[in-house]
């Protein structure tokens, strides 16, 4: 059996850089059904800051310009058949 060892890291001079954060709405089919909240959260929660369901069908998603566009998050809701409408961006 090996040792247990612990390891800190120190990151108290690190500084978080981010870009501009936009905010951009989209109305999906069949949102009100928790198996396509979970599968649309899957899609998107690695890749945006946020998440928030405006209305039943309504979804709020906060990206980060620098890490995401709205047209990739468009083709990822289009690869899984999610039938979506964008609102503005």
């Amino acid at each position: 059996m090996e040792p247990k060892v612990k390891m800190w890291i120190d990151a108290q001079k690190e500084e978080l850089t981010t870009g501009d954060f936009c905010e951009i709405n989209y109305v999906i089919e069949n949102l009100e059904q928790e198996n396509v909240k979970l599968q649309v959260y899957q899609l998107l929660s690695f890749y945006v800051k946020g998440l928030v369901l405006i209305s039943p069908d309504t979804l709020q998603v906060t990206y980060d310009t620098s890490r995401i566009t709205p047209s990739f998050i468009d083709y990822l809701l289009s690869q899984k058949n999610i039938n979506f409408r964008r609102q503005g961006g």
